[in-house]
């Protein structure tokens, strides 16, 4: 389970119980349904040569953090590659559309959550994430070395996260002489379309509707409509989404703080069952509370995550909402002037720099075959 990760386990444990334990390569794989998450450390090229032997500390670290997180929020981390992390959240079916989970009664007034669907961990886990980078304090060493720094002045960690939904079909890739576990789709691509994406907007998780229309009503109202586009390997359009979290020292500490009480105090990924099972134990420890079972402390950690302090105003995400339907419907001088009022209420907004510079590189005209819809260039 450590070395193929737990989705990549049960694969390969399916596998080889096919033929009394000898692996089979010559199978046909499975098509599942999943919301897909891909993670990317940028800069990773500059950090490698800086680092040098130390970079697999760097890689290490952050893998603690991600993981963490995945596998706390119902989540399975598939593969490392490198700079970047492929991990999944399984659903029942093509159909399934993240039941809302209501944990109710007793267990509300302990951990002060109202429920979740699968979508909304999915999210949570990534909003959590960069906080618990920022206040990891091996990174926070590694970010200051003498070479990384001498190479990128100023250097902070910077990663994207990207999430999506549907299918993939799962199996065992290789040959009796290296084996991986894993999945392959067109939808596994757009995730990381997705997360490479983030950059350009200049937020840290971009998600796609059909993960947006999963998320309950509580917490898709918090979520910002960014932008439609297509990118690279598909002609759909995708409407992008982002949940705007402040990156303060509040916000850091709140994160510490739920991640203690919450997600580390479950000790399913050393119990060998499966994420999601409820009848996983929390770890013995007498702070620990244990009349709440596994998913009790999910829905506990994604209500404490939502409830982080965001980084917009009520004010802004009217004025931005306005001036995207603008830009959306080709009325881009309006839009132009609706963003720049959105600058003034949130400077340096990212993806309110990155739509009002597309428009104004074109004069603020749009193409007359305009149909709300651009292309995003760069992979």
């Amino acid at each position: 389970r450590i070395g193929f990760g737990e989705a990549g386990g049960r694969i390969i444990g399916e596998n080889l119980n096919q033929r009394d334990g000898e692996l089979n390569t010559q199978v046909p794989g499975r098509r599942v349904h999943l919301i897909v998450g891909f993670v990317v450390v940028f800069q990773f090229a500059t950090l490698t040569e800086s680092l040098k032997e130390s970079i697999m500390l760097f890689v290490n670290h952050i893998a603690g953090v991600v993981h963490k997180c995945v596998h706390g929020h119902r989540g399975s981390c598939n593969k490392n590659i490198g700079e970047a992390w492929l991990v999944v959240w399984p659903l029942k079916s093509e159909t399934d559309y993240g039941e809302f989970i209501c944990r109710g009664g007793e267990v509300e007034n302990l951990t002060h959550g109202r429920g979740h669907t699968i979508a909304d961990a999915a999210l949570s886990a990534f909003i959590l994430s960069p906080l618990l980078i920022r206040s990891n304090r091996h990174l926070n060493q590694l970010e200051q070395h003498q070479a990384v720094q001498r190479a990128l002045p100023g250097f902070k960690i910077n990663m994207g996260y990207g999430l999506h939904k549907g299918w993939a079909i799962e199996g065992a890739i290789g040959s009796d002489l290296k084996i991986d576990a894993s999945y392959l789709s067109p939808n596994v691509n757009l995730a990381s379309r997705l997360e490479a994406a983030s950059k350009q907007y200049h937020v840290h998780v971009l998600f796609s509707q059909e993960v947006y229309d999963m998320l309950s009503p509580a917490r898709a109202v918090l979520c910002r409509k960014l932008d439609v586009v297509t990118v690279k390997g598909s002609a759909k359009p995708m409407t992008l989404y982002t949940f705007d979290v402040a990156e303060d020292e509040a916000n850091i500490d709140a994160a510490t703080e739920l991640t203690s009480r919450w997600i580390d105090t479950q000790k399913h990924w050393k119990s060998g069952k499966t994420p999601g099972s409820d009848d996983v134990d929390a770890v013995i420890d007498e702070n620990v509370d244990h009349r709440l079972k596994y998913l009790d402390r999910v829905d506990a950690a994604v209500e404490a995550v939502f409830d982080l302090r965001r980084t917009v105003t009520p004010e802004f995400e009217v004025m931005f909402a306005r001036a995207l339907d603008a830009y959306l419907l080709g009325d881009w001088k309006t839009a132009a002037r609706l963003f720049r009022q959105g600058l003034e209420l949130k400077p340096g907004d990212g993806p309110t720099d990155t739509l009002l510079t597309y428009i104004e590189r074109r004069d603020l005209k749009a193409p007359s075959s305009w149909q709300g819809v651009r292309e995003l260039t760069s992979k």
